[in-house]
C-alpha cells in the first residue's frame, strides 16, 4: 500500500530546483517523486509515466549561441549528453512500459540534439513516446501573479494529441474504478460500532468476506486459494465500475483506423510484436 510510487519522476542537480516543481504539482493536488542527480545512481525505476530530467546535469558550461551544436566536434556538449543519457537509462528501466519525457531545463534548445545523438549511437534506452520541453528559466521566474497555466494544465496540454495520453486515461479510470469498489465494499459491510471502534467492523468484514469466498470458488477451493476467490469475486464490480466511469470517452475520436476499418485484417501494423 505505501510502496515507492514512481509515477512522476523529476531529477535534477539542483535541490531548490527540484523543490520548486514539486511545489508546483503538490499545489495540483498531485504527487511527484524528486531524485537529486547522482552520476553513481544505478536502480533504474519502473511505472514511470512522467519524467523530468535536466538535460545540464552536470553544470557543465555550454555555449548556447553557437551556429551549430555538434558534439562531434564539441568534448563538453558531448560530454552532457553522454551524462544525461546514462542518467535516462540509471533512473528509468528499459522494462518501464510508456512514458513521456520533459526536458525541464536551460538548455531546451539542445533537445533535438541529444535525440539524433541517442539514434547515431544506437543507445539502448527506455524509449519515451512523448519528448517535450519545459524552459527551466522562464518557469523559475515567473511571478505567481503573472502565471498563465498551473503545471498540471501544462502537462495536459503537451499530453493533449498523443496516443499516451489514451494510456493515461485508461490507467486513471482503472484507479479509479478500484476506489469507487473499496467504498462499495465499505457501504456493504454492516457498521454499527461507535465512533472510534471497529470490532463489530472487523468481525463482520472477515464473515461477509468468507462467504464471498465461498460462493465464488466453493468451500474447499476457497480454503485453499482465498485470494483468488476473492479478487474473482470482486473483478464483475471492478469492471462495472470502470465503465460507469466512461462518460466522455476520448477513444472514439482518436481512433481513426477504426472508423475506417471494413475488416479486421485490412490493416497491416508496422513492427508488430507476436506473442505466440
Amino acid at each position: 500500500m505505501f510502496d515507492i510510487q514512481n509515477k512522476i519522476i523529476i531529477i535534477d542537480n539542483i535541490q531548490t530546483h527540484l523543490d520548486r516543481l514539486a511545489q508546483e504539482f503538490l499545489d495540483c493536488g498531485l504527487g511527484c517523486r524528486t531524485i537529486k542527480y547522482d552520476a553513481f545512481y544505478n536502480t533504474p525505476l519502473k511505472n514511470v509515466r512522467l519524467a523530468f530530467f535536466d538535460i545540464n546535469l552536470s553544470e557543465k558550461s555550454i555555449d548556447l549561441n553557437q551556429q551549430e551544436f555538434d558534439y562531434n566536434k564539441d568534448d563538453t556538449l558531448s560530454s552532457v549528453f553522454n551524462d544525461l543519457s546514462n542518467a535516462i537509462k540509471s533512473y528509468i528501466s528499459i522494462e518501464n512500459g510508456p512514458y513521456a519525457l520533459i526536458f525541464w531545463s536551460s538548455n531546451t534548445i539542445l533537445i533535438n540534439n541529444f535525440i539524433k545523438y541517442v539514434n547515431d549511437r544506437n543507445l539502448d534506452l527506455s524509449k519515451p513516446i512523448v519528448i517535450e520541453g519545459l524552459d527551466k528559466e522562464n518557469f523559475l521566474n515567473e511571478n505567481e501573479s503573472n502565471k498563465e497555466k498551473t503545471i498540471k494544465e501544462i502537462i495536459v496540454s503537451i499530453l493533449e494529441n498523443t496516443p499516451i495520453n489514451l494510456l493515461f486515461d485508461f490507467e486513471e479510470k482503472v484507479n479509479q474504478g478500484v476506489s469507487d469498489t473499496i467504498n462499495e465494499i465499505y457501504k456493504l459491510v454492516p457498521n454499527d460500532d461507535e465512533w472510534g471502534k471497529n470490532n463489530g467492523f472487523d468481525k463482520n468484514f472477515e464473515l461477509v468476506f468468507s462467504k464471498i469466498a465461498v460462493k465464488t470458488l466453493g468451500l474447499e477451493h476457497a480454503k485453499n486459494n482465498p485470494d483468488k476467490a476473492v479478487y474473482e469475486a470482486l473483478l464483475p464490480i471492478i469492471n462495472n465500475n470502470l465503465i460507469s466511469n466512461i462518460k466522455n470517452g476520448i477513444w472514439k475520436s482518436k481512433l481513426e483506423s477504426l472508423q475506417n476499418f471494413n475488416s479486421i485484417n485490412n490493416r497491416n501494423i508496422n513492427g508488430f510484436k507476436k506473442t505466440h
